[in-house]
């Protein structure tokens, strides 16, 4: 909790600070104007407080002149951001990041060219980034998230080739990526997700070689991914879903053997899954749900030992599950539901004893449920519904104590339900539409 109360006037008359710091405490109400005054003032600190109010329209125009690093993130505070801030023009540091602040970023912020870090995510401001902001030459780390910024991202972005960091997520942004976004060669991290995005993802993208994480997820991009992305070898996370993306998934994909998380789920990307995603053995996470890909899931996807995460549900895949799913004992979350997957469940889905939510639904499964499902004891969900299975639901099933949700309906199972099942902990039990006899009754008594 740390210091409470407010912050008193007074400290305006400590006329040689040069440092103050009063973060991560729990101060409330305005911050006294008196502490604009301070002109020794370099380094000012007052972040993850419950501060209030709105900063003095002056707040640099007379003193603050040697300020370089000011800190008020993580408060309450709110109104416009005030024109004068561009007269604090040493500023190398300035985090105005998760408070209430709205109205338009001022066009002066373009006189603070000492910046190298420059945090206003997670406010309310609106309206479109001043071009000006092009005049931030040194400027290493810009985030805007979380915003109602608007219009176009400026072409004039190109100009900040010292960027490392930059994150525009989840605000109204329209139009293309301008072409301009290949200057910016040092970019580790690009975060352009949660917009109104729209044309072609621009192949100057692939300019981007020390990228490390993409995201230009939930926007309106259509088009195929560019081959240009092969380039990006040092990437590690990739998210594309959620646009209109369409075409094949690009076999160049094979040569970001760094990847560690690939999304392009709910798309349009049409065939089957290139060969060359086998190479992508550092994958922790596939997500290609939701698309129009078909054709078998190769045996060859054992490749991908380190996989936690595998969803390829709501396409058009076909064939019988492959045994060599087994291999990948490291998934926690397998979605193969709603294809047209056949055959029999092999038996070696049981080896992965580290699945927590499994759903192969709404395919045209045969065959028996293995009884070794019953050694799957990490499993929380597990669905079965709408197959073509059928002999006897096995014992085994009920035992596993983590399992809270179980749906095995519409299907074609029968007999009796096992006496095991008046043990269950399992929360919510669908069986209905299948060919069960017996009284659930006695067994629940």
């Amino acid at each position: 909790m740390g210091v409470a109360g407010t912050i008193s006037p007074e400290i305006g008359n400590l006329s040689f600070l040069i440092s103050l710091d009063m973060s991560n405490n729990s101060f409330h109400g305005p911050i006294p104007s008196s502490i604009f005054n301070i002109s020794s003032l370099e380094v000012l600190n007052l972040r993850n407080n419950n501060l209030s109010g709105s900063l003095p329209l002056d707040m640099c125009k007379h003193n603050l002149h040697r300020l370089k690093g000011l800190s008020i993130s993580y408060n309450k505070l709110y109104g416009e951001i005030p024109s004068s801030l561009g007269q604090c023009s040493k500023l190398v540091y300035l985090s105005l990041y998760n408070n209430s602040f709205s109205g338009h970023l001022p066009t002066q912020i373009g006189n603070l060219t000492f910046l190298r870090g420059l945090y206003l995510g997670a406010n309310n401001l609106r309206g479109n980034i001043p071009k000006e902001i092009s005049a931030l030459t040194n400027l290493q780390f810009l985030d805007m998230n979380t915003n109602n910024l608007s219009g176009i991202i400026p072409k004039e972005i190109g100009a900040l080739t010292n960027l490392k960091a930059l994150n525009m997520s989840t605000n109204n942004f329209i139009g293309p990526v301008p072409s301009e976004i290949g200057n910016l060669r040092l970019l580790q991290l690009l975060y352009l997700d949660a917009n109104k995005l729209s044309g072609n993802i621009p192949k100057e993208i692939g300019a981007l070689t020390n990228l490390r994480s993409l995201d230009m997820s939930t926007n309106n991009f259509i088009g195929p991914v560019p081959s240009e992305i092969g380039n990006l070898r040092l990437l590690q996370e990739l998210y594309l879903g959620a646009n209109n993306l369409s075409g094949n998934i690009p076999k160049d994909i094979n040569a970001l053997t760094n990847l560690q998380n690939l999304d392009i789920s709910t798309n349009n990307f049409i065939g089957p899954m290139p060969s060359e995603i086998w190479n992508l053995t550092m994958l922790q996470m596939l997500d290609i749900h939701s698309n129009m890909l078909s054709g078998v899931i190769p045996k060859e996807i054992s490749a991908l030992a380190n996989l936690q995460t595998l969803d390829i549900s709501v396409n058009n895949f076909s064939g019988p599950v492959p045994s060599e799913i087994g291999n990948l004992t490291k998934l926690q979350w397998l979605a193969l539901g709603i294809n047209m997957l056949s055959d029999n469940i092999p038996k070696e889905i049981s080896y992965l004893v580290n699945l927590q939510i499994l759903s192969m639904s709404s395919n045209k499964l045969t065959g028996s449920l293995p009884k070794e499902i019953g050694n799957m004891t990490s499993l929380t969900n597990l669905w079965f519904n709408s197959n073509e299975l059928s002999g006897h639901i096995p014992n085994g099933i009920f035992l596993l104590t983590k399992l809270f949700i179980l749906g095995i309906s519409n299907n074609r199972l029968g007999g009796s339900l096992p006496k095991e099942i008046g043990n269950t902990t399992i929360l919510n039990v669908d069986l209905t539409y299948n060919n069960l006899s017996g009284m659930i009754f006695d067994f629940l008594s």
